[in-house]
């Protein structure tokens, strides 16, 4: 008998630019695929390296509300946060308002979460394959 996959739709915040974070939350979300063979995921938060800084905001505002409407679900990396608020934050202002769930994912190495993040998450988990599957199946 064929094993049937669900494939997860969500939208990783990028803020831009490429991160650390971004590309170790896609290896731990392979993990998870490999540790359960019903599990698939299509990251629809693709940030362009080659799209110049000095494009419109408006421009760049459309092109995150297009990829954001094929998700089911926003996850949001505490570090990168930090590091790109102020994209990061347009993102989850744009999840929020687009009625999505937010998962914020804390690092090994950060355990604190902001208050302010902490009341518009809809979950928030720790930087483990097991909770980050746990997670999206959930609420993706």
């Amino acid at each position: 008998m064929a094993t049937i996959v669900q494939t997860r739709d969500i939208f990783i915040a990028h803020g831009w630019q490429y991160s650390d974070h971004i590309h170790k939350l896609q290896e731990e979300l392979d993990r998870a695929g490999r540790m359960d063979d019903q599990f698939a995921y299509v990251n629809h938060g693709n940030y362009d390296t080659r799209e110049p800084m000095e494009t419109a905001l408006d421009s760049l505002d459309i092109t995150v509300k297009d990829q954001m409407a094929k998700a089911d679900v926003f996850l949001l990396p505490v570090d990168l946060y930090d590091e790109h608020k102020e994209w990061a934050e347009k993102e989850l202002k744009l999840a929020e308002d687009m009625d999505m769930p937010v998962i914020v994912i804390r690092s090994y190495k950060n355990r604190e979460t902001p208050a302010h993040l902490e009341e518009r998450a809809d979950d928030i988990i720790v930087f483990d394959p097991e909770e980050i599957l746990r997670s999206v199946k959930n609420y993706g």
